[in-house]
């Protein structure tokens, strides 16, 4: 998208972000388009898993989301094993395998032996991605 203002032609993120500042500047209390105010809010923690275990049979995963904006803007998480999406969960609990409230274990035996690296991503409404990533040897 290209913007126009005072004759400010935006191009690219550090003229979209001088320009975002310019017009906060004059207005803290502005709106303008393209300018997204929440742009460091999401975080999320792997946990349940060590980077660099091994680890054989049941493990868990869950992706720990926090949003300044709330846990209701969090959208959903994303889990990804070597790679490969595995699941999308999209409500609070954010597990790697069925989302409820104990978090169900996932079993390696699907895995050959070795390291396989597992990440989620988390995303927001206000268009924000966090993501984290554990390595663990699987040999079962």
């Amino acid at each position: 998208a290209v913007v126009v203002i005072l004759g400010l032609t935006v191009f690219g993120e550090q003229t979209r972000s001088a320009y975002c500042d310019i017009v906060y500047s004059l207005d803290s209390n502005a709106d303008p388009p393209g300018c997204d105010t929440d742009t460091d809010s999401l975080k999320i923690s792997c946990v349940g898993l060590n980077n660099g275990a091994t680890v054989s049979g049941n493990i868990t995963l869950e992706g720990v989301v926090t949003d300044n904006a709330g846990e209701d803007n969090v959208t959903n998480v994303l889990f990804y094993i070597d790679g490969s999406l595995h699941r999308t969960e999209n409500q609070a609990r954010y597990c790697m395998n069925a989302g409820d409230s104990s978090c169900s274990p996932y079993n390696t035996g699907a895995l050959s032996n070795g390291n396989h690296t597992f990440r989620a991503v988390a995303s927001d409404a206000d268009g924000n991605s966090a993501s984290c990533e554990v390595t663990v040897n699987v040999q079962n």
